[in-house]
């Protein structure tokens, strides 16, 4: 990507669009942030904006899911929809919108694929959940089979491109340009921006800590009672002693010195920070590579660009905060073959929804640019007045199903047309329980014939005008009755596999003792996170031992949305930042960890309440 220099006053446009009218902000805006982060699916905006006139009345009505956009100058530099937005009584509003790769964490799905590349499989769930796609690296290796379940579909991308990074060594940035999902490939710096003392560098910041270093592993292996054991260190003659204890019952006595020194390596690492605050660059995105002269903090060098935030102030001020690393840390996730024997998972082609068919009913196929079949005999519009789409077209009967609603159907004898449809065309041939498919295509239409087939109405219509409006929203529509079947099964899995976690859990309460790096509940010693890494992989949820490994999987949920199951995480209690972690048993309580040992506690009010931090969903 080529930078774009301009930095002193760019011409900055908000614009909002309610129902597709623009409504146009940029007088109003009294500040836009716009940010980004290389660990997160989506970037966000933030607007705030006096939204008054005279304190008598509101100028704009701001509402949930309509579309922003951010121009600097012929630039579009960011596009997406309002999440959240808040008003005062002064009259001074914000919101918060988010670009399209947010649906990409905002739907959990079962698939299953074989022999499909990363580049199919995104174009495949795109297609599926109403994802607006762009340009598309062909990653090209293909993954043999490929399974995943209860997953965002975020997850199922970052897995499949850390597979096929595996054997192509090639990496790739998921993006959003325009409002559509794009795909690239990491390809080394054309060209280095330079910030200096003076110049362009407004301020910098380092920081450096060893609260989370250890300089010392002991690694034991084989039978817990006589195990092998290795004792490895680094820097204990400048940090001091700070031993990690690691258990591996599989690891024979060879191999221990290996998986020491490997976790010692990760472990005895300082943990650092650099910031640094310059003179914007519109179109500079976490990704991008920077070159840094400052002196006093230190921070001197070629970095890579982790997390950046921009900031527009009224006058044309433009801002950056950018967050520095020596490595491009993309996010990585494992594969890890799920149990095929308890479920059918989605393909990814065509999905079969669990919702309550009915039988007894018969669909054929049309296609109006064929011939039209609606009473104008416009080949270009149904007998609502909408503009037809394969995919989602259907006539049917309004005495039987009203135009407007929302239909599943089950195609048994040729699975590819099952699907969601939505009821907004008729003809004169269509009675009682007869549906036609609209299906592109002379070949495509003979070939589907008459067949048997099996009908949900997930949403009774109510007529013309109801099928017009809900046709302008089919793809949100599609995708929240997508996002309903999906979360159906994962809610059930979900809940059974938390139920046998919190068994285990309650098992320990009393039984433990509080020792720091510890997860050897065996012998009735641990930490927090230690416990709930025990506890959760004694069940097939693999988590890794430490909160600030732990607070980085699974999505965020809301406070009040939390289940058992969520893990909840506290702050500040002995260090700053993320320091302590507990299992969701019912609402407000958790079971965790602590120096009174394993026990049920409140997490919404007294000590625990006060340190309260997030909730996050791993199950």
């Amino acid at each position: 990507m080529k930078l774009d220099y301009k930095s002193d006053r760019p011409e900055l446009q908000v614009m909002y669009f309610n129902k597709g009218i623009l409504h146009r902000m940029t007088e109003v805006a009294e500040s836009v942030s716009i940010k980004g982060d290389v660990a997160q699916a989506a970037r966000e905006c933030s607007i705030n904006f006096a939204n008054t006139t005279k304190g008598i009345q509101r100028i704009f009505d701001i509402v949930n899911g309509q579309e922003v956009r951010i121009m600097s100058g012929e630039m579009e530099v960011f596009r997406g929809t309002v999440r959240s937005f808040e008003r005062h009584s002064d009259g001074r509003d914000s919101l918060i919108a988010k670009d399209g790769n947010e649906y990409l964490v905002k739907n959990t799905v079962n698939v299953k694929f074989i022999e499909k590349t990363a580049t199919q499989i995104i174009k495949t769930l795109c297609g599926n959940y109403g994802i607006a796609v762009g340009k598309l690296a062909d990653t090209k290796h293909k993954i043999p089979r490929y399974i995943m379940r209860g997953k965002t579909i975020y997850d199922v991308f970052i897995t499949a491109l850390t597979m096929t990074q595996k054997v192509t060594g090639k990496r790739y940035m998921l993006h959003n340009v325009k409002g559509k999902l794009t795909l690239e490939v990491v390809q080394p710096a054309q060209e280095w921006l330079r910030y200096e003392q003076g110049k362009n560098l407004i301020s910098a910041s380092y920081s450096e800590s060893i609260e989370d270093t250890r300089t010392q592993i002991l690694y034991t292996g084989g039978d817990e009672k006589s195990p092998y054991k290795v004792v490895v260190k680094k820097n204990t003659d400048k940090y001091g002693i700070m031993q990690h204890v690691e258990h591996n019952s599989d690891a024979n006595q060879s191999a221990l010195p290996g998986l020491a020194n490997a976790l010692l390596a990760e472990l005895s690492k300082p943990q650092t920070e650099m910031n640094i605050k310059v003179l914007g660059i519109r179109n500079m995105v976490a990704g991008m590579a920077v070159v840094v002269q400052d002196n006093l903090t230190g921070i001197r060098g070629t970095y890579f660009v982790l997390a950046d935030a921009h900031e527009y102030i009224a006058g044309g001020v433009h801002v950056m905060d950018l967050t520095l690393s020596k490595t491009l840390d993309l996010p990585v996730l494992e594969y890890e073959p799920p149990d095929e024997s308890s479920d059918d998972p989605d393909s990814g082609k065509s999905a079969e929804y669990d919702f309550p068919y009915s039988t007894g009913w018969v669909a054929t196929a049309y296609d109006p640019m064929l011939g039209g079949i609606n009473t104008s005999g416009d080949p270009r519009t149904t007998a609502t007045s909408t503009r037809w789409a394969y995919n989602r077209t259907i006539a049917v009967d309004p005495k039987v199903i009203p135009y407007g609603s929302v239909v599943a159907i089950k195609v048994p004898s040729m699975p590819k047309y099952n699907g969601m449809y939505l009821a907004e065309d008729t003809g004169g041939a269509i009675k009682g329980k007869r549906i036609d498919i609209l299906i592109q295509g002379k070949s495509a239409t003979a070939a589907f014939g008459r067949r048997d087939v099996e009908v949900a109405i997930l949403e009774k219509g109510k007529g013309a005008p109801d099928a017009r409006a809900k046709a302008k929203t089919w793809d949100s529509i599609k995708r929240k009755w997508n996002t309903k079947k999906e979360q159906k099964g994962v809610d059930k899995a979900a809940k059974g596999k938390a139920a046998e976690i919190l068994k285990t859990a309650h098992s320990y309460k009393g039984k433990l003792r509080y020792v720091f790096g510890s997860k050897d509940l065996p012998n009735g010693k641990s930490d927090c996170s230690g416990f709930i890494s025990y506890v959760f992989n004694r069940h097939g949820i693999k988590l890794p031992h430490g909160t600030s490994a732990q607070i980085r999987l699974g999505k965020s949920v809301n406070k009040a949305e939390a289940i058992p199951g969520d893990l909840v995480f506290f702050q500040n209690t002995y260090r700053k930042g993320v320091s302590h972690v507990g299992v969701v048993t019912r609402k407000g309580y958790c079971i965790s960890m602590h120096n009174s040992g394993c026990t049920e506690h409140t997490y919404t009010t007294g000590y625990w309440g006060k340190h309260y931090m997030s909730i996050r969903r791993v199950l």
